[in-house]
């Protein structure tokens, strides 16, 4: 790659050819324009890059200048402490801490520090100026760190302040101008522009509310304009741009834009098959077979307890629907069971 990969060194843009060990006990990574941040497994979050615009949310520091004067950092630092979630963005950057609350930071948000921006979050995603939050409740929450205020068009939200899109999610990506959600019972839905396919209608029309795409979906990513899309039995799809063989099927597409000089796929194709699903299966991970609870999960001792127990099977044989409420009647259902 071309950005700093943390392994202090001394050019103002070194390019890694070849992959070099960064730390140990990671578990989890999220890039942006030009950082990195790592969450290791002790909870700590480690972050390393370009901070002309305060993307560390280290009060601006760095250990070396480019030609421009603008800090960057070669070597990770350490950030906070308690994080389950981060997302790095360009200009800006957040993290989810175990306690559900969501910090941002960057020169989008006027703070060169974490600032607490919201509670009872599970996950965050940021693509562009936009900003999506899964709530604890499965709430799905979206708004834009600049631009115009007012909710329309084909974009995700133009609206400054978040605002509710959908019930019952357990999983977002967004890029600049798209957005997509996992919904709990393996649903996939996405809104915003689909000039290049990327929603996987079979067609180049834009939505401006969510869509119903598919279903038996375990994960999602979105980025650029281009989608890979996870299905519960280990298929994973691509559709959209197809520019520089993003969708890894050899280049092949069904439609070409921009006087016929770049290729689209509007329909999803199958790319690999058996890829392992998010947490693992029960046959994969030795765990537990619920796919949206993974290793990391704040909660996934809990259910494991839960589940060896006989207190719960889950929601369906591979989903758990850790941000589903429960009724007066199943809580005390539960904890008859644990008696």
């Amino acid at each position: 790659g071309n950005g700093r990969v943390a392994n202090a060194g001394t050019a103002e843009m070194p390019y890694q050819t070849v992959p070099v060990k960064i730390m140990d006990h990671a578990a989890a990574l999220s890039l942006g324009g030009d950082t990195t941040g790592v969450i290791k497994t002790d909870g700590t979050l480690w972050v390393w890059g370009q901070n002309r615009s305060n993307e560390l949310g280290n009060g601006g520091k760095g250990n070396k200048k480019d030609s421009a004067g603008n800090l960057y950092q070669t070597v990770p630092v350490k950030l906070m402490d308690h994080v389950a979630a981060v997302s790095m963005g360009y200009q800006v950057s957040a993290a989810v801490k175990t306690d559900g609350t969501l910090w941002m930071w960057g020169s989008w948000v006027n703070s060169a520090v974490p600032v607490k921006k919201m509670s009872g979050v599970a996950s965050i995603a940021l693509g562009g100026s936009l900003c999506a939050a899964v709530k604890t409740d499965g709430t799905l929450w979206t708004w834009r760190l600049y631009g115009n205020s007012g909710v329309g068009s084909t974009t995700v939200s133009t609206s400054r302040t978040p605002v509710k899109i959908a019930s019952g999610v357990t999983s977002v990506s967004l890029s600049g101008n798209s957005c997509a959600f996992v919904k709990t019972d393996g649903t996939l839905w996405m809104w915003g522009v689909n000039q290049c396919g990327e929603m996987g209608l079979g067609s180049r029309k834009s939505s401006s509310v969510p869509v119903k795409i598919m279903g038996q979906v375990a994960a999602v990513s979105t980025s650029g304009s281009h989608t890979l899309i996870l299905k519960t039995d280990g298929t994973l799809l691509a559709c959209g741009a197809n520019f520089h063989g993003e969708l890894g099927n050899g280049r092949v597409y069904n439609e070409t834009i921009f006087a016929g000089r770049e290729v689209i796929l509007t329909t999803p194709a199958e790319v690999l098959a058996s890829v392992r699903l998010p947490g693992g299966s029960a046959a994969q991970a030795g765990d537990l077979p619920f796919r949206d609870v993974s290793s990391s999960a704040y909660c996934h001792d809990a259910v494991k307890w839960a589940v060896g127990k006989g207190v719960t099977a889950g929601t369906t044989a591979t989903t758990f629907s850790p941000s589903q409420t429960c009724t007066q009647a199943q809580i005390l259902t539960f904890l008859w069971r644990a008696a």
